[in-house]
Protein backbone atom coordinates (compact mmCIF):
# COMPACT_ATOMS: atom_id res chain seq x y z
CA UNK A 1 0.00 0.00 0.00
CA UNK A 2 0.96 2.95 -0.58
CA UNK A 3 1.59 6.25 2.14
CA UNK A 4 0.18 9.34 1.27
CA UNK A 5 2.47 12.22 2.33
CA UNK A 6 1.24 15.88 3.20
CA UNK A 7 1.53 18.72 1.52
CA UNK A 8 4.79 20.73 2.81
CA UNK A 9 3.51 22.91 5.13
CA UNK A 10 5.94 26.12 4.07
CA UNK A 11 4.68 25.99 0.72
CA UNK A 12 1.70 28.12 0.00
CA UNK A 13 -1.26 25.94 -1.45
CA UNK A 14 -3.76 26.74 -3.55
CA UNK A 15 -6.44 26.70 -0.53
CA UNK A 16 -4.64 29.34 1.15
CA UNK A 17 -4.22 31.24 -1.81
CA UNK A 18 -8.46 30.73 -2.38
CA UNK A 19 -9.08 32.25 0.85
CA UNK A 20 -6.49 34.57 0.73
CA UNK A 21 -7.79 36.17 -2.49
CA UNK A 22 -11.86 35.68 -0.92
CA UNK A 23 -10.20 37.51 1.72
CA UNK A 24 -8.57 40.68 0.05
CA UNK A 25 -12.03 41.21 -1.75
CA UNK A 26 -14.18 41.04 1.27
CA UNK A 27 -12.06 43.80 2.60
CA UNK A 28 -12.21 45.61 -0.83
CA UNK A 29 -15.97 45.47 -1.03
CA UNK A 30 -16.33 46.40 2.60
CA UNK A 31 -14.61 48.99 2.75
CA UNK A 32 -16.27 50.54 -0.75
CA UNK A 33 -19.91 49.55 0.59
CA UNK A 34 -19.15 51.36 3.83
CA UNK A 35 -17.77 54.37 1.95
CA UNK A 36 -21.24 54.26 -0.33
CA UNK A 37 -23.61 54.07 2.19
CA UNK A 38 -21.80 57.44 4.23
CA UNK A 39 -21.41 59.36 1.10
CA UNK A 40 -25.04 60.68 1.04
CA UNK A 41 -24.49 61.46 4.41
CA UNK A 42 -21.66 63.70 4.35
CA UNK A 43 -23.37 65.54 1.46
CA UNK A 44 -26.24 66.11 3.37
CA UNK A 45 -24.42 67.57 5.86
CA UNK A 46 -23.76 71.06 4.04
CA UNK A 47 -27.51 71.52 2.81
CA UNK A 48 -28.12 70.39 7.03
CA UNK A 49 -26.37 73.67 8.14
CA UNK A 50 -27.67 75.48 5.25
CA UNK A 51 -31.34 74.75 6.30
CA UNK A 52 -30.54 75.21 10.62
CA UNK A 53 -29.32 79.05 8.85
CA UNK A 54 -32.96 79.96 8.24
CA UNK A 55 -35.04 78.31 11.17
CA UNK A 56 -36.21 80.34 14.12
CA UNK A 57 -35.00 77.22 16.60
CA UNK A 58 -32.47 75.60 14.48
CA UNK A 59 -31.42 73.30 17.69
CA UNK A 60 -34.94 71.74 17.36
CA UNK A 61 -34.17 70.48 13.83
CA UNK A 62 -34.19 66.51 13.05
CA UNK A 63 -33.95 65.23 9.20
CA UNK A 64 -36.57 63.00 7.97
CA UNK A 65 -34.74 59.50 6.47
CA UNK A 66 -36.68 57.92 4.77
CA UNK A 67 -38.60 58.48 0.59
CA UNK A 68 -38.70 62.10 1.28
CA UNK A 69 -35.01 62.78 2.09
CA UNK A 70 -32.77 61.59 -1.04
CA UNK A 71 -31.08 62.99 -3.71
CA UNK A 72 -33.05 64.10 -6.72
CA UNK A 73 -29.77 64.16 -9.26
CA UNK A 74 -26.86 66.16 -10.43
CA UNK A 75 -27.24 68.28 -13.52
CA UNK A 76 -24.23 70.39 -14.12
CA UNK A 77 -22.09 70.13 -11.15
CA UNK A 78 -25.03 70.87 -8.80
CA UNK A 79 -26.25 68.18 -6.83
CA UNK A 80 -30.21 68.36 -6.06
CA UNK A 81 -31.49 67.20 -2.94
CA UNK A 82 -35.24 66.94 -1.01
CA UNK A 83 -35.44 66.79 2.08
CA UNK A 84 -37.95 66.57 4.91
CA UNK A 85 -37.73 67.65 8.96
CA UNK A 86 -38.96 68.46 12.07
CA UNK A 87 -38.50 71.42 13.41
CA UNK A 88 -39.77 74.23 16.01
CA UNK A 89 -41.34 76.88 14.96
CA UNK A 90 -41.33 80.91 17.06
CA UNK A 91 -44.18 79.48 19.00
CA UNK A 92 -42.16 76.50 19.57
CA UNK A 93 -44.62 74.03 17.88
CA UNK A 94 -42.72 71.22 16.08
CA UNK A 95 -43.55 71.58 12.20
CA UNK A 96 -43.02 69.37 9.50
CA UNK A 97 -40.66 70.80 6.71
CA UNK A 98 -39.32 70.20 3.36
CA UNK A 99 -36.27 71.97 1.39
CA UNK A 100 -35.24 71.67 -1.50
CA UNK A 101 -31.42 71.88 -1.59
CA UNK A 102 -28.88 72.45 -4.06
CA UNK A 103 -24.65 72.23 -3.75
CA UNK A 104 -22.46 73.69 -5.81
CA UNK A 105 -18.87 73.62 -4.75
CA UNK A 106 -19.47 72.72 -1.11
CA UNK A 107 -21.87 75.74 -1.23
CA UNK A 108 -25.64 75.44 -0.63
CA UNK A 109 -29.11 77.22 -1.30
CA UNK A 110 -32.05 75.82 -0.01
CA UNK A 111 -35.66 76.76 -0.35
CA UNK A 112 -37.60 75.76 2.67
CA UNK A 113 -41.77 75.23 3.16
CA UNK A 114 -44.18 74.09 5.48
CA UNK A 115 -45.64 70.32 4.74
CA UNK A 116 -48.91 70.86 2.67
CA UNK A 117 -48.03 74.56 1.11
CA UNK A 118 -46.60 73.17 -2.06
CA UNK A 119 -47.43 69.59 -2.22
Amino acid sequence: MESIEPPDKDQPTLYRLEWGIILFLVIILGGMAIFLIGAPSRRFAVCDEAIKDTLKAPSTYRRIDGPDTHEIGTVDGTDHFMIAFDAQNSFGVPIRHRASCDVTDGKASVFVFQEGIFN
